[in-house]
C-alpha cells in the first residue's frame, strides 16, 4: 500500500491546472479541432509524441535563466497599496511574507500533414487557449496548505508561449510560464 503524501501548494496547483486544461482544451473542444491537444500530463512526458501534448510543471525543466521571468509579470507583483480589504488576511499589513512560485506548461507538438504556416496558426491558438484557461480560472485563488502558504494571485507571464526550438515548425516545443503569488504568516520574532 502506497503512503499518502501531504500536498503543498505547488502540488495542488499543478493538479488543478492539469484538470482545467483537460476540461477546457480537450473535453470541451470537438475532436475535429486541429488545436485540440491529445493529452495533458503532470511533469515530464516520456511517451510517443504525435499531435499536441501538454505537460504541466511546478518549476521550469530548463530553469528560469537570464532573468527572462523577472520582467514578465510585473503587473501582478504585490504592493501593500494594491490590496483590497479581504484579499489578504488582516495580519498582512505587518505579519505576512510573500513567495512566488514559477511554473510552466510545455506544449510539444508533432503535427504531421500540416504545412509550416498551418502549424504556426495551430500552435498560436493552443498557446492562447492555455493562457486564457489559466488567467481566467478563479478556483485556484485561496488554495492553501498545512504550512500556511495561500495563493492570492495567479496568471501567465506577459511573454507566454516562447519557442524553445525544434527541427521545424511542425515539430516544436513551446513554454507557457505562469506565476503563483502566495502569502504566508510571518512567525519570526524580531
Amino acid at each position: 500500500m502506497a503512503a499518502t503524501v501531504e500536498k503543498v501548494v505547488e502540488a495542488q496547483l499543478v493538479e488543478h491546472i492539469r484538470d482545467a486544461l483537460q476540461r477546457d482544451l480537450i473535453d470541451n473542444v470537438p475532436s475535429t479541432d486541429p488545436a485540440r491537444p491529445r493529452l495533458v500530463v503532470l511533469g515530464k512526458y516520456d511517451g510517443e509524441y504525435n499531435g499536441i501534448v501538454l505537460s504541466v510543471h511546478a518549476d521550469h525543466p530548463l530553469g528560469f535563466n537570464r532573468g527572462r521571468l523577472n520582467t514578465s509579470s510585473e503587473s501582478s507583483r504585490p504592493s501593500m497599496g494594491t490590496f483590497r480589504p479581504g484579499l489578504l488576511p488582516l495580519e498582512s499589513t505587518g505579519g505576512s511574507r510573500f513567495r512566488h512560485i514559477f511554473g510552466t506548461v510545455q506544449v510539444r507538438s508533432v503535427l504531421d500533414g500540416y504545412q509550416p504556416s498551418e502549424a504556426i496558426a495551430i500552435l498560436a491558438l493552443v498557446k492562447v487557449r492555455v493562457a486564457h484557461c489559466i488567467n481566467l480560472e478563479t478556483t485556484w485563488l485561496g488554495i492553501s496548505d498545512a504550512y500556511g502558504y495561500s495563493v492570492y494571485d495567479f496568471e501567465c507571464t506577459d511573454d507566454y508561449g516562447y519557442s524553445s526550438g525544434g527541427s521545424g515548425t511542425a515539430a516544436d516545443v513551446h513554454w507557457i510560464d505562469w506565476i503563483a503569488h502566495c502569502q504566508y504568516p510571518n512567525r519570526r520574532s524580531y
